[in-house]
This record gives C-alpha cells, structure tokens and sequence, in this order.
C-alpha cells in the first residue's frame, strides 16, 4: 500500500513538473490569442489560397508554349506505287517511228506504308483580347482576396471580444474570492470572540456552532468559486491554445476595468460601426466581386482573338530516300473564337449570380439592423451598469457602518450573532454586485469595441 502511494505522489510530481506557471495582462493574453489561435490560423490560410487563385487567373492570360513529341507506328506513311501501263512509240535515230511500242508504268505516291515515325510539335499561344474577361477576373478575385482579409480581421476582432470577456470573468471570480476570504478571515475573528464570550457567561454554545456552521459553509463557497475560475482559466488557455498542463495566472490592469461614461454620441458610433464593421466590409467586397463576376459572363459573348504560331519536326514520314531526313516546318498567325451559342449557360450563370447579390445585400441589411439593435442594447446597459454601481457604493458606504455598529453591540451583548452575520452578509453582497457590474460594463464596451472593428490591445 505504501509503495502505492509512493508510485501515485511520484506520478503526480513528474506530472506537475511539466506544467508551466503562465501570468498573464489582458494586452498579453490578447496578443497569444492572436498568434496562436487555430481559427485565426484557418482564415490565414485563406488569404494565401486568394494569391494563389490570383496567380492562377493572371497565368490564363499570358503565353503558353508547349511541346509534344511522339514516336509512333503508324500504317499511313507515303509510299511509290505503279499506276496502270501507258504504251509509248519507239523512234529511231532519225525521229521516224519504227511501229514498236514499250509500255511506261508512272509511280504514284499513297499512305499505306507501315513503320516508325518521329514528330514534335512546339506551339505558341497568346490571347491578345478576350473581351474584358482577365481585368474583371483579377478584379474579381481582388475583392474576394479583401473578403477574406475582412473575413480574417473579423475572427482577431471577435477572438479579441471573446478574450476579454473570459478574462473580465476571470478577474470577477478573482474579486469575489477575495472578498469571501476576507469576509472568512471575520467570521474567524467573529468565532474568537464568540468563545470569549461564551467563558464569560455572555454567549451560549449554540452561537459558536453557527459561527462555526457559517465559517465552513464559506469555506465550500470558496472552493466552488476556485473550481469555476479554474474552468474559466481552461477556457482561456483554449481561446490562447496553450497545453492544458500550463496554469494560466490572469493579471489584472488599471486599464482592464474602465468605468467612466461614454461620451460619444449614438449616431457617431452608430455611422463607425456601419463603417468599420469586418463583416459589412465582407458582405460590401462579395458583392463588388460578385458584380465583376457578371462582367466577365457578359464578355464570353465577346471574340476573342489571340496569336499562335506552330512549329513541328519529323522524320520517316516522307518518300524515300527522304525519309531518312529530318523535317522542319512552321506556322505563326491571328486566331478568332465567338461562342456562337452556349445553350443559355452564361445566362443562367448571370442569373444565379444576380440572385446571390440580391442575397448579399438583404443580409447587409438585416446585419446593419441588427448592428444598431446590438449598440442601442448595449449603450442602454451600460447607462444602466453605471447607475447601479454608483447606488451600490453608497450601499457599502452604509453597510460597512452598520457592520461596525453591530460588531459593538455583539460585543456588548446587544447583537445576537444572527444580526452580525446579516450585517456582514450584506457586504459581501454589496461587493459582488459592484464587481460584477464593473466586469459587465467592462464586457458592454469591449462588445462595442468588436462591433466597431476593432481588435489587438
């Protein structure tokens, strides 16, 4: 059994040693998420699948040389063949006929001979004008390309709202910790004079036990606040993607709690957030590409004309003796191609895309709506949060005076220790609102911030 527990606490030693201790400010847990984040990572990707698309479309247009050789067997090389007999006079010397006749059989050349060939052809190709289709096709993957780099400024500005909103819980729990412990560490005192009293006579046994019964039921509530805040330190490193051994110690900064009122107007942040905003930059550039994508379907009812030029080599391919050489020939000209009729695919293809525009515009629209309902709600909380925390600082104020007051009169004898628990009951409660709403004003104006664009520190 011992060599068990031996085995267990070396396990767990060797386990501990490899997790790392990482204290970490708001700007800095930002910063990781930025760098290390999967999903940033993805969309990135996407932007270098953009240049290679573009790099693809450029090449389309420029001039393309290529070359085939082939040696072959083939049953349709040239060959001599006779044709039918013609009877020619024979002269004499003296130009006169002497009546006999010799039959002449001309030869006569036809494709069917059998053997091995050679040829290679070089061919040259260079489309000089194609109707518009390689300015829109660029242009057309050029706003895509800035789409995508909305779509990738969006994941930093949401990763970033998301980081400060775990990391805002973070330091909320933090708070009421402390403020739990140090309402422990009265309730401690509270007992110690609780016993002094009950030596003197003052105090019954039944006061202890429920100082007694308060002080570990405090004890559980801190340890279940731990447990949610190391669930929100999990979190956090997921958001971070660092090992899940690493313990994550969130630092807090004067700048990471701002409380002050926000003085810009609503149609001022309103117009920056329709401005600005990743995703009607995205949805604004889809529909841009989308447009250019109808212009190059109208140009393929447009010519186009391109150069070619053509050279080839061969050998055994011609009559003898000059198969046996090698050949060589050419071509170079202008070539025009229309598409005569395309059985109305580049409509249809017009068509779908006139509808995918309409669908872009209808969900810009219902994402400038709904931009304008997430602000107001916002706004309207934090006028709200502001207020209340102004009202739960005076409440403090009151409560930690009446908390000294029937300290004394608990002390004297006055105070049952009921009225002294409720009295610090209150504190604690007064100073959990006021985190809490410290944390929530905090979470409203970093959601403005995301709705607004912007990401990083």
């Amino acid at each position: 059994m011992k060599n068990l527990i031996l085995i267990a606490v070396t396990l767990f030693v060797s386990i501990s040693s490899y997790a790392a201790t990482i204290e970490v400010t708001l700007p800095q847990a930002i910063d990781l998420a930025l760098k290390n984040n999967p999903s940033i990572k993805i969309a990135n990707s996407e932007i270098n699948i953009d240049k290679a698309k573009k790099m693809q479309i450029k090449a389309m247009f420029y001039p393309k040389i290529s070359s085939v050789s082939k040696y072959f067997n083939t049953n349709h090389l040239p060959s001599m063949y006779h044709l039918g007999g013609v009877n020619m006079p024979v002269f004499d010397n003296t130009g006169e006929m002497t009546g006999d006749h010799l039959t002449f059989h001309p030869m006569a050349p036809y494709p069917n001979k059998v053997g091995m060939a050679y040829r290679t052809d070089i061919n040259l190709m260079f489309p000089l004008y194609t109707g518009g289709k390689r300015h829109n096709a660029i242009k057309s993957i050029d706003k895509m390309h800035n789409a995508n780099q909305s779509n990738l400024n969006e994941k930093k500005s949401l990763l970033t709202y998301n980081v400060k909103k775990v990391f805002s819980n973070i330091l909320f729990l933090n708070k009421v910790i402390d403020v739990y412990e140090e309402a422990l560490s009265q309730y401690n005192k509270h007992l110690e004079l609780a016993k002094v009293a009950y030596k003197q006579g003052v105090r019954s046994e039944l006061d202890i036990l429920k100082f007694q019964s308060k002080i570990e039921e405090f004890k559980s509530k801190i340890i279940d606040l731990k447990g949610k805040r190391e669930i929100a330190n999990i979190g956090l490193a997921n958001l971070l993607n660092l090992p899940a051994t690493d313990h994550l110690i969130c630092i807090a900064d004067k700048k990471d709690i701002t409380t002050e009122n926000i003085t810009e107007d609503y149609s001022q942040k309103m117009n920056k957030i329709l401005s600005n905003n990743w995703k009607i930059k995205m949805l604004q550039d889809k529909i841009a590409a989308l447009n250019f994508k109808k212009k190059i379907n109208s140009s393929k009812k447009l010519p186009t004309i391109f150069a070619f030029g053509n050279y080839n080599l061969t050998h055994n391919m011609d009559f003898a003796p000059f198969d046996e050489t090698w050949h060589g020939s050419y071509a170079v000209g202008l070539g025009l191609k229309v598409d005569i009729f395309d059985g109305n695919k580049s409509k249809g293809e017009t068509a779908e895309t006139n509808a995918t525009i309409g669908k872009l515009k209808y969900s810009k629209e219902g994402l400038s709506l709904k931009l304008r309902i997430d602000l107001e709600k916002s706004l309207a909380k934090i006028q709200s949060l502001i207020a209340e925390k102004k009202a739960l600082e005076k409440n403090l104020i009151v409560a930690q005076k009446a908390l000294s007051i029937v300290t004394v009169g608990f002390n004297n004898g006055v105070n049952t220790n009921i009225e002294l628990n409720d009295a610090a009951l209150k504190i604690i409660k007064v100073k959990t609102l006021i985190a809490k709403t410290e944390k929530d004003i905090n979470i409203e104006k970093a959601n403005i911030v995301y709705l607004s664009g912007g990401f990083g520190n």
